[in-house]
């Protein structure tokens, strides 16, 4: 037969088609005569809006069901199994591409003379299946790559035939690399070296080199025409990739992988075509050695790839339909589509013919359906709807079993519809859920739903979270409260939000009869886009948003209180205008002296005095000098204006600072004040982030500029203050600095337009021993390149150094010098390339256990100004999470906690959009970093951090700590724990938070209405910047990933003895 070649290969292919067809042709059939009562549903769901509003009609439908392999039906459910394994056992580690090699000694062996791989498709299609079986058995049985929690695979067919396999695999906790150094042991994505003379592997090494040269490079693609370029000329594939000396592991969890620039070249087999390290495939030594083909094994572990590798293995085939309307009638036949527009080679009849399976995924899927009440669709053949009816009246649905079983089985009450198959599975003969005898691997999730139906949606929610219910109405009941519909109760418990929400959010907030905290509420939910109607509310709280002064008429009162939001929205880059909210304010300037009487101005002048007098020689001589160009600013363009503090954590940079604001208020001189983080900020007099101040976008490039304008008040208000401090330089990349410079430019009058900075003079700070700028999948010199010494502005400014630490106690000399020495790199382990550090022994610790029994024990829980004083710091997002949900156990162990939970919403506008799926499966299990959890679980005493800036000035903004007061349904009662706002009272309310996927690969994004705050127990060491404490435990799960993290650790402290590691 194969000795036919092409003909043989037509004839496997008519052989499929038959079969295919005749599975096509029974599916065609069983639709015919079929109806459902739910019509207009079905409607909805199978002609697109625009058809209806044609007036377009329904004619004949049928359906191709997910039982058909590779339909669009089977795919999306693939995907949302997919989704639900993911939910259950966590991110992929790994993504794994396993490809066909037609050079295969056992394809070669039994191909004839003159014969090639494509001419034996069943040959291809066996021995395929036999290596990528083994493969499999190497993943889950020997556990190459560690003990498998879950994995999803999808079978594809390449172009030319050939079949290739896309696989995700989730790694058990115990077994996942997270460190730089594990990462290496399983991927590699360079060309191996030239074994030296004598090596005893040297016929190991040659062969693996030989390997990725010919199975693992991405050929050169800059000239000519290659399927991987973009309409743009730019590879898709990204390649050739940054050279890297070390691998990294990003905060995300994200692997850059080591290229390192040794001079390493290759020639492929052509003789001609030249690669480097830049151009190979990431791969693992011992999968290309032992199946001789190319295996792209790729590290992930952030929420940003998960749509990529979902929509990826579950893309489908390439298709496309047309119909020609010669009547107002449209028909939906996905079965005459199936035969129409469906491409199948050779190799693929082949193997779909030999039974093998495309799609696997590693759990039994149980598919739960669910409905609203009395809506169950029935299916029926015209003609029989009685005996339907009957059959559908006698029958229950795995719902209704459910409720049920509630009813009869009180063990089955602590779960919910989704746990249930877990502990019961459905028995369709009796209708009714039987107690399993064995407990299986297996996953739960339903059918999904689109928003739109507002009411399945909802029940679908409330399935979810409402646990052991014995009717409709106890699933849409809240607090002992019956609410009249699903949505109502869903609103109820917090998992979809309306205006009316906002409303009853500020009612409670207002009952707390503390204005301020009213207004900052307002505020936030104005400029976070929470409310639609801000001129109704406003009407309705405003007396209570009124300060109660009864030195002040009313419109006095209402004229502060607006004032107020407007200073709130302003350093957001809002305006109460824009909300149709009438406000005409006169011109103020941004740190205008505070007005003073003759006694205050004297109290401030003897705390200045004495500040001044405690100042070290290197603070008084950096002083000196910022005020001497100050004071001589207008003298003439020779003046040094420009200046940068240098100095390590601890030697009294913010001190300095404040002293200088100071000084200047007394002299009636305004002084704008800039950090980089909102905790920075609140450490400064009047201080504000330098994206807000300046008006500056959030991702910045070298020609960002602002949307200050030159005539607004702010401008004017810069304009007068001749003195820009800026702290947190160093973290800053360099174009902020080049943005802010050309903005002081354009906004300067006269002949200030063409002096640095607009005349004005700047004060930056920073230590470079701490982070740097966060260039994105950057090298270390990428990193270096982003920051402000790399600038042409950087040749304007004088550095003054600080040396002495204010931070360190008497007789703590030793920790200063570590410390000076641990930033300096000097404390590194030459023996492993200095990637590591020597830790003092005397603030090391055995176990995780006992750094936690030393920071939190049973006194400190119970004691808030105890708690402010202390944190727990480690390297990544997930670590944080559980940590915090330890310590949290802990926290007031005869405490109920409280769970608060989110509204996950996609920002993709498109109904059909298939990413929508993971809104609720996939978005409800995850945390993304920056962002609050879905299910936040607190009780009274917590420790807290605030995600976002509320109130700047008011010491709210992203990064402060606070402690829950009081648990409320819609607000929260806090005390300020950190910054000079410290012992104030605070009110939260939830707001709606987005998330932008930053990815290159595609990010998910999505926005969540939640408190914006996490447990802070524990945080990450970059949320520490800035900060100091009495107490500081670090746990490293996995090693620092970046410049400077380890030492801003350490320096969070000031002593050894407070120190545990």
């Amino acid at each position: 037969l194969w000795a036919a070649r092409r003909l043989a290969q037509q004839f496997v292919v008519y052989n499929h088609v038959c079969i295919e067809s005749a599975r096509l042709d029974w599916i065609s059939e069983s639709w015919k005569g079929m109806r459902c009562d739910q019509a207009a549903d079905l409607f909805r769901k199978v002609l697109d809006d625009r058809y209806a509003r044609k007036g377009w009609t329904l004619g004949r439908v049928v359906i191709l069901p997910a039982s058909y392999a590779g339909s669009p039906r089977n795919m999306q459910r693939c995907f949302e199994d997919s989704i639900a394994l993911v939910a259950e056992v966590g991110r992929p580690n790994y993504f794994i591409t396993f490809t066909t090699n037609p050079n295969w000694p056992e394809i070669k062996a039994m191909l004839r003379a003159g014969e090639r791989c494509v001419d034996e498709p069943m040959l291809v299609a066996r021995v395929f299946h036999e290596y990528f079986s083994e493969f499999l058995n190497d993943l889950l049985k020997q556990e190459v790559l560690g003990r498998v929690a879950g994995f999803a695979y999808n079978t594809e067919f390449q172009k030319r035939g050939l079949p290739h396999v896309h696989l995700f695999l989730c790694v058990d906790r115990c077994d996942q690399v997270l460190s730089p150094e594990d990462i290496d042991d399983v991927i590699q994505a360079y060309i191996p070296a030239v074994p030296a003379e004598g090596d005893e592997e040297a016929e190991s090494k040659l062969e693996l080199r030989r390997l990725v040269l010919a199975h693992m490079i991405h050929r050169p693609c800059a000239k000519g025409k290659f399927p991987c370029r973009s309409k743009e000329g730019l590879c898709t594939k990204r390649f050739p990739k940054p050279y890297r000396e070390h691998t990294a592991v990003e905060a995300s969890g994200y692997a850059v992988l080591q290229r390192p620039n040794d001079g390493t070249v290759a020639l492929l087999e052509d003789g001609k075509t030249v690669v480097t390290n830049r151009d190979v495939v990431p791969y693992s030594r011992y999968f290309l050695k032992k199946y001789h083909t190319h295996i792209n094994i790729e590290h992930c572990a952030s929420i940003e790839c998960i749509k990529y590798i979902f929509m990826y293995v579950f893309k489908g085939y390439d298709c496309a339909v047309m119909q020609l309307m010669t009547k107002r009638v449209v028909d939906h036949d996905e079965v005459s589509w199936a035969r129409r527009m469906r491409v199948v080679t050779a190799p693929e009849a082949c193997y779909r013919d030999c039974g093998y399976r495309l799609h696997r995924i590693s759990h039994d899927i149980v598919r739960l359906n669910f409905h609203l009440p009395g809506e169950k669709n029935v299916y029926f053949v015209e003609g029989e709807e009685a005996e339907a009816l009957r059959t559908a009246r006698s029958r229950r649905s795995q719902l209704e079993g459910f409720f049920e079983l509630n009813k009869k089985d009180s063990a089955a009450r602590q779960y919910t519809f989704l746990e249930i198959p877990k502990r019961y599975r459905w028995d369709e003969k009796k209708g009714a859920w039987v107690r399993r005898v064995r407990m299986d691997k297996i996953l739960t999730r339903m059918y999904t739903v689109k928003a739109r139906f507002v009411e399945k949606f909802s029940l679908r929610l409330l399935l979810k979270y409402v646990k052991g219910p014995r009717s409709f109405e106890d699933v849409r009941t809240v607090g002992g409260h019956t609410y009249p519909s699903f949505f109502e109760a869903c609103v109820a418990l917090g998992l979809s939000v309306v205006e009316k929400v906002w409303e009853e959010s500020l009612r409670e907030v207002c009952a707390y009869n503390m204005p301020r905290q009213a207004r900052q509420s307002f505020a936030a939910m104005i400029s976070f886009g929470a409310i639609f109607d801000a001129p109704r509310l406003w009407e309705l709280f405003k007396g209570e948003m009124m300060d109660r002064d009864s030195r002040r008429t009313p419109e006095q009162k209402q004229y502060a209180a607006l004032r107020h939001i407007q200073s709130i929205l302003k350093a957001a880059g809002q305006d109460l205008n824009g909300y149709r909210i009438q406000f005409e304010e006169r011109a103020e300037l941004i740190g205008d002296p505070v007005n003073m009487d003759v006694t205050e101005v004297a109290e401030e002048r003897h705390v200045v005095e004495r500040m001044y007098e405690e100042l070290n020689m290197g603070q008084r001589r950096a002083v000196d000098r910022v005020l001497q160009a100050v004071y001589n600013s207008t003298s003439g363009s020779d003046v040094q204006r420009c200046f940068f503090l240098q100095g390590a954590g601890g030697t009294g940079k913010t001190y300095l600072y404040n002293l200088i604001i100071r000084m200047l208020r007394l002299r009636g001189t305004a002084t704008i004040a800039v950090a980089f983080t909102g905790i920075a900020a609140t450490l400064l007099i009047g201080g504000t982030t330098v994206h807000s101040r300046f008006r500056l976008p959030l991702r910045l490039y070298n020609d960002s500029g602002s949307t200050l304008k030159a005539d607004s008040d702010e401008a004017h208000a810069i304009r007068q203050a001749p003195l820009i401090i800026w702290d947190e330089a160093c973290t800053q990349k360099r174009y902020a600095l080049e943005a802010v410079e050309r903005l002081l430019r354009d906004i300067a009058v006269g002949d200030r337009k063409s002096e640095p900075f607009g005349g004005h003079v700047m004060l930056l700070g920073g230590d470079w021993r701490q982070m740097l700028p966060i260039v994105e999948d950057g090298t270390n010199e990428d990193t270096i390149a982003a920051t402000i010494r790399n600038s042409p502005l950087w040749s304007s400014f004088e550095v003054l150094v600080l040396n002495e630490n204010m931070r360190t106690g008497p007789g703590e000399q030793v920790f200063a010098t570590f410390l000076e020495r641990l930033g300096n790199g000097e404390v590194q382990d030459r023996e492993h390339d200095g990637l590591y550090v020597k830790i003092p022994r005397s603030c090391c610790v055995n176990s995780e256990e006992d750094v936690v029994n030393w920071l939190y024990d049973s006194a400190t829980l119970n004691n808030i100004e105890a708690l402010a004083s202390r944190a727990l710091l480690t390297v990544r997002n997930d670590d944080c999470n559980e940590l915090n949900a330890l310590v949290l156990n802990r926290l007031k162990p005869e405490q109920q906690p409280t769970t608060y939970y989110a509204t996950d919403v996609i920002d993709r506008d498109d109904p059909n959009c298939i990413v929508e799926l993971m809104a609720h499966d996939y978005l409800t299990s995850t945390t993304p970093p920056g962002m609050p959890p879905h299910e936040l679980v607190l009780k009274s005493g917590a420790v807290v951090m605030l995600l976002r800036n509320i109130d700047v000035q008011a010491g709210l903004c992203n990064g402060t700590r606070l402690a829950v007061v009081e648990l409320r349904s819609m607000s929260l009662l806090c005390t300020i724990l950190t910054g000079t706002h410290a012992g104030e009272p605070a009110l939260l309310t939830k707001l709606p938070i987005k998330y932008v996927g930053g990815r290159r690969d595609g990010g998910v994004c999505f926005t969540r209405t939640q408190f914006p705050i996490r447990l802070s127990f524990c945080m990450t060491v970059n949320k520490s910047q800035g900060q100091t404490f009495d107490r500081v435990g670090i746990v490293l799960r996995t090693p620092v990933f970046t410049h400077g993290q380890l030492y801003v650790a350490v320096s969070r402290v000031r002593s050894l003895s407070s120190l545990r590691i």
